[in-house]
Order: C-alpha cells, then structure tokens, then sequence
C-alpha cells in the first residue's frame, strides 16, 4: 500500500513533467 503510493506519486510527477516539457516545445 505505502508503495504503491510512493509509484503513484512517481507516476502523477511525471506525467507533469511531461506536460509542462511539451508546452514548452
């Protein structure tokens, strides 16, 4: 469960990443 979160989190920062990198572009 406490990993799960933790990939979740992982996942969710990512994804952000990824949206603000390709706005950028």
């Amino acid at each position: 469960m406490y990993v799960n979160k933790a990939v979740k989190n992982i996942f969710v920062w990512f994804s952000i990443e990824n949206v603000r990198e390709s706005r950028f572009l």
